[in-house]
């Protein structure tokens, strides 16, 4: 198993949406509290928009996963919520070259497939 390293303040942290959607109202506050902790925060670019119940189409939430493993400036790539749209993603994904990134992945439910 590989242990990303521990975050500092000054590490960006981008938040993604794997499935369902959230408003910004319903970010604000844990993007504040991650704020307040230090680190900077960015949002993926569908993180908000609606197909559904999910937070944009398939290849796009899976495009917000691949930009943020990819970007050297992000330490920790955050899911806002855990949903059955994750599993959908695996098709887009390169879940090797995502874990020899060494980046921080967290989330809860079904991100943890």
């Amino acid at each position: 198993m590989r242990k990303p390293r521990a975050l500092r303040p000054g590490d960006q942290v981008r938040v993604v949406s794997s499935a369902s959607p959230l408003t910004p109202e319903q970010t604000a506050d844990g993007i504040a509290l991650l704020q307040a902790q230090g680190y900077v925060v960015t949002v993926g670019k569908h993180v908000y928009e609606r197909d559904g119940y999910l937070a944009g189409r398939d290849e796009d939430r899976a495009g917000d996963l691949v930009e943020a493993f990819s970007d050297p400036d992000v330490a920790c790539v955050m899911c806002s919520r855990g949903g059955y749209g994750s599993a959908r993603l695996f098709p887009f994904l390169d879940l090797d070259a995502m874990a020899a990134s060494g980046k921080m992945f967290c989330g809860f439910s079904d991100v943890t497939t």
